[in-house]
C-alpha cells in the first residue's frame, strides 16, 4: 500500500514532457497563408499543457524580419505560462516556451560597427522569451 502511494507522488512531482512543436513552425509557416493555419494549429493543441517552440534567426540578416519573428514568438509565449507552478500545469494555463537562437550581436544589438543599441528584439526577450546563443 505504501508503495503505490510513493508512486503517486513520484508522479505529481515530475514535470510535464514538452511537445515540441518547432517543426510543425516551419512547416506551416513556408506554407501561403501560413499565420493562419499556425492559429488553426495552436488552437488544435490548446488542451495540451506544454508546448515548446524553438527557432534559429542566427542566419537572419535583416533587422525588420527579426523583430517581426520575435514579437511573434512573444505573442506565442504570452498564451501560456513560462514557469512549470504546479497549479498552473493543473489546467489553468498552458505552459508555453519560446526559444529564440540567434547571435550575441543580434540579441545585444551590437551594430557590425560597433555601436551598442537596444537589441533587435530586446522587447520579446524581456517579455520571457528565452535566448540560446549560436556563434
Amino acid at each position: 500500500m505504501e508503495e503505490a502511494e510513493n508512486k503517486t507522488e513520484h508522479m505529481e512531482k515530475t514535470e510535464p514532457i514538452p511537445r515540441d512543436i518547432s517543426v510543425d513552425y516551419e512547416r506551416i509557416m513556408a506554407e501561403p497563408y501560413g499565420f493562419a493555419v499556425w492559429h488553426d494549429f495552436l488552437r488544435s493543441l490548446r488542451k495540451e499543457p506544454y508546448l515548446l517552440l524553438k527557432i534559429d534567426l542566427s542566419n537572419e540578416s535583416d533587422q525588420d524580419i527579426f523583430v517581426r519573428k520575435a514579437n511573434f514568438m512573444k505573442a506565442f509565449r504570452q498564451g501560456g505560462s513560462s514557469k512549470l507552478d504546479k497549479a498552473e500545469y493543473e489546467g489553468k494555463l498552458p505552459i508555453r516556451v519560446a526559444i529564440i537562437r540567434c547571435t550575441s550581436q543580434q540579441y545585444n544589438g551590437a551594430d557590425p560597427k560597433g555601436i551598442k543599441t537596444s537589441g533587435w528584439a530586446a522587447n520579446a526577450f524581456a517579455s520571457g522569451v528565452e535566448w540560446e546563443e549560436t556563434k
